[in-house]
């Protein structure tokens, strides 16, 4: 899949995708495939609403139960919501290759521009998480990626050099303690 180019792209574009949420989008995207950096959804989304939320944006970090378009297979996941569209880079690099799907940005899929098969929704409510799901959860964005191995953080402060370079550890702990996934 290489790059994202979503600035080329009319249709996400038109869906509100402007340069500055194209670059982060682009950075993290570059960091996720150079590293093949599978089923990172927790990690990545909590990455992508501090970028997009320094970037002047109004995001919701979900997270939920998926059940794959077309079958019975069920999987925790997290994505953001910008304007109530949805925003998962993760679903294109999944652990389990048989739930790969396009990336999705601004509620379309970066290829094709059609709007996923995907239903952002958990099926069953309240939804039975597994054990990480449940603690991730349960813990702040902010604390998710203190506690995370360093090769995350690592990743982040990459993705960081290159969309926002005076963000310090101190101002992400002020600012994202408080936030935390809502389970949709």
């Amino acid at each position: 899949m290489k790059k994202l180019n979503l600035g080329y792209n009319r249709i996400i574009l038109s869906e509100g995708c402007d340069r500055n949420m194209s670059k982060a989008l682009e950075s993290v995207w570059t960091v996720m495939e150079g590293s093949n950096w599978l089923g990172a959804c927790h990690a990545t989304t909590s990455i992508i609403y501090i970028l997009l939320a320094e970037l002047g944006y109004e995001p919701e970090i979900y997270i939920g139960e998926l059940t794959l378009p077309g079958s019975f297979h069920k999987f925790d996941h997290s994505w953001i919501e910008v304007n109530g569209k949805v925003i998962d880079l993760a679903i294109a690099l999944p652990l389990n290759q048989v739930g790969r799907q396009e990336p999705v940005v601004m509620g379309r899929e970066v290829i094709s521009s059609k709007v996923p098969n995907m239903k952002y929704k958990s099926q069953n409510f309240p939804p039975n998480f597994d054990y990480q799901a449940q603690k991730v959860k349960d813990v702040s964005i902010y604390k998710y990626l203190e506690e995370a191995p360093e090769q995350i953080y690592e990743y982040f402060n990459k993705i960081l050099q290159d969309v926002i370079p005076n963000l310090s550890k101190d101002d992400i702990k002020e600012k994202y303690s408080d936030t935390y996934r809502q389970v949709k």
